[in-house]
Parts: structure tokens; sequence; C-alpha cells
């Protein structure tokens, strides 16, 4: 259903704030039968009911008190009012009334918004300035818990470097002692085939020759020879087993290297999951200290006036963080304890590392 009412707006000194350039003003209700919602149109607009009182009341016309317009058989009603009735009357009919309405109204919006501004107080008091001096106390741990990090990482590397450096010299010193060696071995191999040589000269000269002192001689020479052989074999037998040892140390040495290498990966691999993890719980508080700071907003925006209806969304809001900032803390809590179960690994390392 719809009705529609036309006014005649020619004459500019009574016509109302803000139609001054239309010649008429058409006000259409239109109520809808499924739902009975109404609708309000002024010159084919969209219009809310207040809009449609405040233009009403702009000319003097309350349509909800309609004074204005004394119907016939209310004359003696109205002349036995009271002067505050009549007052009252006289106020709606000049169109005062509806300013003292508005203030009303204002004094309405204004009481709720203290209201507001006193529970936004009461909150920040209370809930968000614990809760950002807790989220400080963690930003401050979490700095202290990124440098100790960053000081294990760098001893970490030179600790590595450190036994690499220290394998490497063990090496070459191995492979400079296995050559040396190797030379020994040599030369005594060659002396003692002189030496086998030289015994059978002896024993070909033994055999010719004719007088005994000769062959005194000769036997003398052949115990000397004898004896010089036994040491030359001994000395061979020892230096065979230093040779020996040294093979030893030095697959020891590469072994130990291989197991320090592998050791490398496996730290390195847990502190790139520990890296990812402090991104991750950075990211978090990131993203809380992003959401207080949108509380913080909200919260200035009441007190300056904003919408009554976001009451409900702080206070869950709100609550989200606190859940988020308590998630944050335990993920830091976790990270601090994985930290330190590597420092204990770290410092096992070091340990063997320096047996």
């Amino acid at each position: 259903a719809s009705v529609s009412i036309v006014f005649d707006n020619r004459d500019k000194t009574c016509s109302p704030l803000g139609y001054e350039s239309a010649d008429e003003i058409t006000v259409t209700r239109q109520v809808s039968a499924g739902t009975g919602k109404n609708k309000y149109l002024v010159n084919g607009r969209n219009a809310t009911g207040q809009q449609v009182a405040t233009l009403f009341h702009t000319v003097s016309l309350n349509v909800n008190n309609p004074h204005f317009l004394i119907m016939q058989g209310r004359i003696t009603k109205v002349l036995n009012m009271k002067p505050p009735e009549i007052l009252g009357m006289v106020a709606e009919a000049a169109g005062t009334s509806m300013y003292d309405s508005k203030r009303k109204d204002a004094v309405n919006t204004m009481e709720k918004k203290e209201r507001k501004v006193a529970e936004c107080k009461k909150m920040l008091l209370e809930d968000i300035t614990p809760t950002l001096e807790k989220l400080k106390l963690q930003q401050k741990s979490y700095d202290e818990w990124n440098d100790a990090k960053m000081q294990s990482e760098r001893l970490e590397r030179i600790l590595v470097a450190f036994d690499y450096k220290q394998a490497s010299d063990i090496l070459q010193n191995s492979e400079a002692n296995l050559q040396k060696m190797e030379d020994s071995i040599q030369n005594l191999t060659q002396e003692l085939q002189m030496a086998a040589v030289r015994r059978r000269e002896l024993d070909e000269a033994f055999k010719t020759a004719s007088d005994n002192s000769e062959v005194t001689r000769l036997e003398e020479e052949e115990a000397r020879l004898a004896k010089e052989s036994l040491t030359v074999n001994s000395e061979l037998t020892h230096k065979q087993k230093e040779l020996k040892q040294c093979k030893s140390a030095l697959k020891t040495i590469l072994d130990n290297m291989a197991e320090c290498k592998a050791a490398l990966a496996s730290k390195q691999k847990e502190i790139t999951k520990q890296e990812a993890v402090c991104a991750q719980a950075s990211e978090h508080k990131a993203q809380l200290t992003e959401q207080l700071e949108d509380l913080q907003r909200l919260a200035g925006e009441l007190v300056a006036g904003g919408n009554d209806g976001q009451g409900q969304t702080l206070t869950s809001q709100m609550m989200d963080a606190r859940k988020e900032a308590k998630q944050c803390e335990t993920q830091i809590k976790s990270a601090n304890l994985k930290l330190k179960h590597l420092a204990k690994q770290l410092s096992g390392k070091q340990a063997e590392a320096q047996k």
C-alpha cells in the first residue's frame, strides 16, 4: 500500500530547509503487506521517518501531536487548558518543540557515550594496559633469546672452524711423518740389501782366503755385519710399527672429522627449524601488536563518539587477543626450551672435540 501528499512550495519564504529549489514537495509512505515495514520517499528519494518528521517540524507541523490544527469540537478543550499545556501547544505550533526533542536525544546520546567511554577506560586500564605490559616483557625476553641464539651460532661456527683447522693440521703433519717414515724404510731396505751383497762378497772372499789371519778378519767382519744387520732389522720393525700407528691415528682423525661434519649439518638443520619457529612467533607477535593497536584506535574512536554497536565486538576482540597472546607465550617458552637443549648438545660436542 502507498499514499502520497503533495505540497505547494512556490512560496520560498516558507520553504523547508534544503528544498528551496523545488516548486513541489511530494511525501510518500509505502507499507509492505508481507512484513509491515514502512518506507518513506521525499521527492522520489528514500528518507527515514525521522527525516520526514524533521521536514514537517521546519514548517511548524508536528505530525505526532498535531496542535497546529484545532479540529471542530476541541475548542472547549483548548480553552480549558492550563498555562503549561497552552505553552506546549504554542511551542509545537511554532516548531520549537523539535529542538527540545533533539536536545533530549542529544543528552541521551551523550550519556550513552559517556557510559561507553567509562567502559572503554575501564577496559583499557584492566585489560589492554596489562596485556601491553605483558607483551613488552615477552618482546624483551624474545630479544634476549634472539641475542643468545645469535651468540650461540657464532660460537658454534668458530668451534667448527677451529676443529676443522686443527684436524687439517694434524692430517698434514701425519702425511709428512708418513712420507718421512716411508723414506726411512726405503733407506733401511737399501742398506739391508747392500749388507747382504757385502756378506755374499765376504763369503766368497772367505772361501778363497788361504791364511788363518785373513779367515779371522773375515769372520770378524761377518760378525760385525751380522750385528749391523740385526740392528737394521730391529729399526725396520720399529719403523713399521710406528707407520702402522700413524695410519691408525690418521684413520681415527678422518672418522672424527666425518662425525663433526655430520653433527654440524644436524645442528644447522635444528637451527633452521628454530629460526622458522622464531619467525612464526615474531609474525604472531606482530599480528597481536596490530590487533592491540586496532583495539586502542577503536577505544579512541569510542572516546571521540564512535558507533554504539561496537561494544560486543570490542569485547570479543579482547578475548581473541588474550588467547593469541597466551599461544604466543607458549610458543616462546617452547622455543626457549629447545634452545637450552641445543646449548647442552653443543656443550657436549665441544667437550668431545676437546678430548
